[in-house]
């Protein structure tokens, strides 16, 4: 919280959504990204070293972010501004996803017209109608809405700080009809303010003044659903959204290692799949460009080099993944292939290369980890079949 405060009243905000400052990329288990640059900021600016005390980084952001709005509260001002018109306009800024490019590619969100901008502008004429007969309800909904809009506006304007005021003002849309059926109830002048209240605040909500709808985090959509589909081993898909980032920014390598790294994984152990020799080359040129190193990458690296003939270089690769990594993919590879290196491989667990060997050597009624079923000729064949297929060279044509 007092870390959002801080970044969400300083030099960092855009004034439309969180932006990270720093990159998080995740090898193993999940960091929350904020926690992450908190952490980073809290470091670089205090020279403190861990352990950190959360009540210390609290005091250490608040501080700072009341020291920097004193300093310059004109431009403080500035941001909050900008902050009240993305608070009020209809385009829901980037809350880990971008609304409008998630709306567009969806069959079930493309067509419909109910979003912010129109809740808003039917509870604007549905407050004023409001204030003409109730107008201690109006103020008391009002002072609500006020309060809460100024805590969202003391972070960041993303959709989720919006959807509590939804409920009240869905509220108060609800009454515009009522201009329609008991029109008897309003004097011309009533109906010309509700009018021109309705256009005024259609116009600033549906307008997309001062950039406020930039499409700038179509880049982080489409990254993350290029990582998604490829973890999910949707392969084509993953290709596709990766493309399509890289259309924006051609330097993210990472999306590059998506890209190539799905394109291996739609032919490697699927029987006739594999390319033929010229385009396994420029496969591997694509992936040996990458400034990337990560176990999956060596692992392809080295399948393509082992079927193109350098089987010393692919066992490098390798042996590269499975002694920084722990890569059991990778050593299942070096027991298949790498006789060389299997000395290497019983300097480390069991676990990573004991049941490929097993595989290998046919040792039926082998079980490795408990619970786990022992090797039957039938799956050792199976198995073997699948080595060989994965492993066995690229055709020239």
């Amino acid at each position: 919280g007092a870390y959002l405060l801080w970044a969400g009243n300083g030099p960092m905000n855009n004034g439309r959504y969180y932006a990270q400052t720093v990159r998080v990329e995740y090898d193993g288990e999940y960091e929350n990204p904020t926690i992450a640059e908190s952490i980073y900021h809290y470091q670089q600016l205090t020279g403190q070293q861990p352990p950190y005390a959360v009540s210390d980084m609290n005091s250490f952001f608040i501080g700072l972010a009341v020291k920097e709005i004193a300093e310059d509260t004109g431009a403080w001002t500035n941001l909050m501004l900008r902050k009240l018109y993305s608070l009020i306009h209809n385009y829901e800024q980037y809350d880990n996803k971008t609304y409008s490019l998630q709306k567009s590619i969806s069959p079930f969100l493309s067509k419909n017209p109910i979003g912010w901008g129109l809740i808003i502008t039917l509870a604007t004429m549905g407050g004023i109608m409001l204030s003409f007969v109730r107008k201690t309800s109006f103020f008391g909904i009002l002072t609500l809405l006020v309060l809460y809009g100024v805590m969202v506006l003391s972070t960041f304007t993303a959709n989720r700080y919006r959807i509590p005021m939804i409920p009240l003002m869905a509220v108060l849309a609800g009454g515009v009809p009522k201009l329609y059926f008991r029109k008897d109830q309003f004097a011309r002048s009533d109906v010309i303010i509700l009018s021109f209240s309705g256009v005024l605040m259609g116009i600033i909500t549906f307008v997309p003044f001062f950039g406020i709808a930039a499409k700038d985090t179509y880049l982080a959509d489409y990254a993350l659903m290029a990582n998604a589909a490829h973890r999910q081993g949707h392969d084509e898909d993953a290709i596709h959204w990766a493309q399509l980032a890289l259309r924006i920014d051609s330097s993210r390598d990472d999306l590059r290692e998506v890209a190539g790294l799905s394109r291996f994984n739609q032919w490697f152990g699927r029987p006739g799949a594999a390319p033929v020799v010229e385009e396994a080359r420029k496969q591997l040129k694509a992936l040996n460009v990458l400034n990337r190193n990560s176990p999956a990458l060596a692992f392809a690296r080295g399948v393509y080099l082992w079927k193109l003939g350098d089987h010393a270089n692919a066992c490098a690769l390798w042996k590269y993944a499975v002694e920084t990594y722990h890569h059991k993919t990778s050593a299942a590879a070096i027991v298949w292939n790498c006789d060389q290196d299997f000395e290497f491989l019983q300097t480390l667990p069991e676990s990573l290369w004991r049941k490929t060997l097993a595989i290998k050597n046919r040792e039926t009624g082998y079980s490795g980890d408990a619970g786990e079923e022992p090797l039957t000729e039938e799956v050792i064949q199976s198995a073997t079949d699948a080595y060989e297929v994965a492993f066995e060279p690229f055709l020239k044509e």
